[in-house]
């Protein structure tokens, strides 16, 4: 009888040091799946941020405002998860070998190794001030061009339409109206309606 229980314990342990096994075995590969998806999000935002950082056009900067939106959120969950560094890891080799010639900013690897909300708003309002004074810039080299008043009169009119807009994104993308950056937008747009009719 004893040898009987010694065979079933041993049977009962080597089933169970298989299914240790196996359970550790899912569970390092959900661990894997996490760690792709999470860099994929990661290797996203790396990738929006370079274009809402240098875009002169409004819409896109939107677009991808709203993009990043959508899941920036799961990484200021997932951060403090025991693999997200490894997840951080993994898209900034990713960036490098797609972007050999771009480099990551030290805002842009702050936004997420400490994912931070407010300070994700406050970049965006700075690029919609950057977008908008670039188009702006863009417009008056072409304006000089010109030679027909009505042609610059209906430039201008288009530059101070964008700067509505670039204004009126502030109120949709919820971004801060109390700070510089409305007031930088309506300089620039002062320039362009204080010469008109010149």
């Amino acid at each position: 009888m004893e040898v009987v229980i010694l065979i079933l314990i041993a049977i009962g342990s080597f089933s169970l040091s298989i299914l240790l096994r196996k359970k550790k075995k899912t569970n390092s590969r959900a661990i894997k799946f996490e760690v792709m998806r999470v860099s994929g999000l990661i290797m996203q935002f790396f990738e929006s941020y370079d274009i809402i950082y240098s875009t002169l056009n409004l819409q896109t900067l939107e677009s991808r405002v709203r993009f990043v939106d959508n899941f920036y959120n799961q990484l200021i969950t997932l951060h403090t998860e025991d693999y997200y560094q490894s997840a951080i890891n993994n898209a900034i080799l990713n960036y490098k070998k797609l972007y050999p010639n771009r480099y990551l900013k030290k805002l842009q690897l702050s936004l997420i190794q400490n994912p931070d909300i407010t300070q994700l708003k406050e970049f965006y309002a700075r690029c919609v001030v950057v977008s908008f004074s670039g188009y702006a810039d863009k417009q008056l080299n072409e304006i000089q061009e010109l030679k027909r008043q009505h042609a610059i009169n209906k430039r201008r009119e288009q530059v101070i339409e964008v700067g509505d807009q670039a204004k009126y994104l502030f109120k949709i993308l919820e971004l801060d109206t109390s700070g510089i950056h409305l007031d930088e937008i309506e300089k620039i747009r002062e320039l362009f309606y204080n010469t008109r009719e010149a």
